[in-house]
């Protein structure tokens, strides 16, 4: 005689809820365990490894537009003549003594400034005339290392720095902020150190803005010099070579 096989009693609700359970409580304490583990990787920022160092963001060159249409051009208005003196010829106009020279664009430095600008002795590699001359890698090296622009740095506000901590020194034209402070001191050094370049040196055609990583107080400013362009003459124009470095220097020591 056949026996049937007994029957198996089911799970309950109860014992299934208190298997859930327990598989959660598990889970929860594996994910735990991973998170305690788990170190998660600095990110550098943009900068980071930077100093002393020099990007030149160079530009492209678009193609150009159609030409605008052409419209008819307008006569322009006959000025009226001033009136005539007695004797039958124009007043002169007397002479304005403050029109007719360049308004001083010297930077006013300190006393301070002006002693650190003294012994700022740039020092720039001579190399074989036939030689291309790397005058912007040049000025990377000096301005990384030179105590003086640390100085300049430190006196410049926050004010003069972007929210990117980049300062411009030149554009094509000195800004206004840079006839004194710390900008001031930096345009000198800038000055001063292009007058020391081989003339040569101050040719070289770049293209777009160079921009010097300066550590600074844990952090890196941005030195950005130039725009489309742009020679390092230019900064010293008109004059060039080693005669504008005793003139410029010249002009602040005699203030």
């Amino acid at each position: 005689m056949v026996r049937p096989f007994p029957k198996i009693p089911k799970p309950g609700r109860r014992s299934l809820r208190q298997t859930a359970i327990v598989a959660g409580v598990i889970a929860g304490h594996a994910l735990a365990l991973a998170l305690l583990c788990w170190r998660p990787q600095p990110v550098q920022g943009a900068d980071a490894g930077m100093e002393g160092q020099v990007v030149l963001a160079s530009l492209v060159e678009m193609e150009p537009s159609a030409p605008a249409p052409a419209t008819h051009a307008v006569a322009p208005k006959a000025r009226s003549r001033p009136p005539e003196s007695p004797t039958g010829t124009q007043a002169a106009a007397p002479d304005d003594p403050a029109s007719s020279s360049p308004p001083d664009r010297t930077p006013q430095l300190t006393e301070a400034q002006t002693a650190a600008l003294d012994g700022f002795q740039p020092v720039m590699a001579e190399g074989a005339p036939d030689q291309p001359c790397n005058l912007t890698g040049m000025m990377a090296d000096l301005l990384s290392r030179s105590p003086v622009v640390q100085q300049a740095l430190a006196d410049m506000p926050p004010a003069q720095r972007s929210v990117a901590n980049a300062v411009n020194l030149w554009d094509g034209e000195w800004p206004e902020d840079s006839l004194s402070g710390g900008k001031g001191l930096l345009r000198a050094i800038l000055a001063k150190a292009v007058g020391a370049a081989r003339p040569d040196c101050l040719t070289v055609a770049n293209h777009g803005p160079a921009l010097f990583f300066i550590p600074d107080n844990r952090t890196t400013v941005v030195l950005a010099v130039g725009s489309g362009e742009w020679r390092w003459g230019d900064l010293i124009a008109p004059m060039s070579g080693a005669v504008v470095a005793d003139n410029y220097l010249g002009g602040l020591a005699s203030r």
